[in-house]
């Protein structure tokens, strides 16, 4: 008996070793299979946020060129703007002109009429003198010397379509 206990011994252990292997097979064959399944589901990660990305590139070039387009558009109404405003002084003035031209000057004995006004409406009051007549009619460069309203209207028009 003494012959085989050793032998037997050996080969217990040699079984139990085997056992042991086979047991850590199946566990690590189990955490194989849970990270292929991962990785399919990583693979689904990274194409949904391909694709979103891609969306996002689409979505950030259409408004860059939005705003390529507004600036545009909000540049040329600007200059318009612009260009009708320094038309709109140059008809406030040749308005005002006009007036003082055609206003009649005062005479020595008469002293212009101040009106009442309370103290909170003084500082609005820009000069209390009253206009200085003008026969002679000044002109702007570049502004047409006409007499009627309407031809300086047809005038500023033609002005501006030339500027669009």
């Amino acid at each position: 008996m003494t012959q085989f206990a050793p032998g037997m011994i050996l080969e217990g252990l040699l079984v139990v070793l085997l056992l042991l292997t086979f047991g850590y097979c199946v566990v690590l064959n189990r955490r194989l299979s849970r990270l292929r399944e991962s990785q399919t589901e990583l693979r689904a990660i990274i194409g949904d946020l391909t694709s979103a990305t891609a969306t996002a590139e689409l979505a950030i070039r259409g408004l860059r060129a939005t705003t390529d387009d507004a600036e545009a558009r909000l540049s040329d109404k600007l200059h318009k703007a612009q260009l009708l405003a320094r038309e709109l002084t140059v008809l406030a003035d040749d308005r005002v002109t006009q007036t003082v031209a055609s206003a009649p000057a005062p005479t020595p004995t008469q002293s212009p009429a101040k009106p009442a006004r309370s103290p909170e409406q003084a500082p609005l009051q820009v000069s209390e003198k009253a206009p200085v007549a003008s026969t002679q009619r000044v002109s702007r460069p570049g502004a047409p010397n006409v007499e009627n309203a309407e031809q300086w209207r047809r005038h500023a028009l033609s002005r501006l379509k030339r500027a669009s």
